[in-house]
């Protein structure tokens, strides 16, 4: 695996790591691999009403360390299941609005939102622009979308205003090889693109999590092309990108 020592920058695009759920835990017990690296995750945060005091505390932690909080929903439901039956009104609050207002009272009022399960529609998305300045979905490989590299819509650039975004899976879950994660690290360097990437834990016995070795293997990676590691709201602040 002699890939990281041969990487050549050839561009400088850029990366965004999000975190979706809420194994606030999990992603707190790196913090310190977080500032080593030089790396600031999103993390989309569900289920708040249910946090506990020490949570509350970790996310705070990680806030003033120039980590994103943003907002994963109230109950972590599958939109277009739900609007079968319930209005988009009946939506709002029930899914978007209760845990919001938490967040916004205890934490901070989120910019970005990420669908659970990834499940949206173009007149929900409209609805939700009202309150979030990003809307986060899922893009996956399959049949005829083999490689990471193909699919166009996890690649964002700064010289457009970026509003609704996706992310691809890098949980051990979704049998992305390193090769599959190279291939779009490649494309968003050359193409001065950023990509973005989404998973739920590091290490751990959850089967949505990716394993600390090959975290570390992208990062090294990235570290060596010398693209830098964003939070998603920066997409649409360019200044901002060190």
């Amino acid at each position: 695996m002699g890939c990281e020592e041969s990487a050549e920058p050839e561009g400088r695009g850029g990366v965004i790591i999000t975190f979706d759920d809420r194994s606030i835990n999990n992603w707190y017990s790196h913090q310190n691999y977080y500032l080593n690296n030089n790396i600031k995750c999103t993390f989309f945060l569900s289920n708040i009403h249910d946090y506990t005091n020490d949570e509350i505390n970790m996310l705070i932690e990680l806030h003033n360390d120039g980590h994103e909080l943003a907002y994963h929903g109230t109950h972590h439901i599958n939109a277009n299941e739900y609007l079968q039956d319930h209005t988009l009104q009946e939506y709002l609050d029930y899914e978007i609005l209760p845990d919001l207002f938490i967040m916004d009272s205890l934490l901070t009022y989120p910019i970005s939102f990420a669908y659970p399960y990834g499940a949206r529609n173009d007149s929900l998305d409209q609805y939700l622009f009202a309150y979030f300045e990003i809307l986060r979905g899922t893009a996956y490989n399959n049949q005829i979308l083999k490689n990471i590299e193909d699919l166009e819509s996890v690649f964002v650039t700064l010289d457009e205003t970026n509003t609704l975004v996706h992310g691809v899976g890098i949980d051990s879950i979704y049998n992305n090889s390193f090769d599959d994660v190279q291939g779009g690290l490649n494309r968003a360097n050359n193409n001065n693109e950023i990509i973005i990437f989404y998973l739920h834990n590091i290490g751990g016995d959850n089967i949505y999590h990716i394993n600390f070795e090959f975290f570390d293997q992208i990062i090294n990676y990235v570290n060596n092309l010398d693209m830098p590691i964003l939070t998603i709201s920066q997409i649409n602040s360019a200044n901002d990108i060190p």
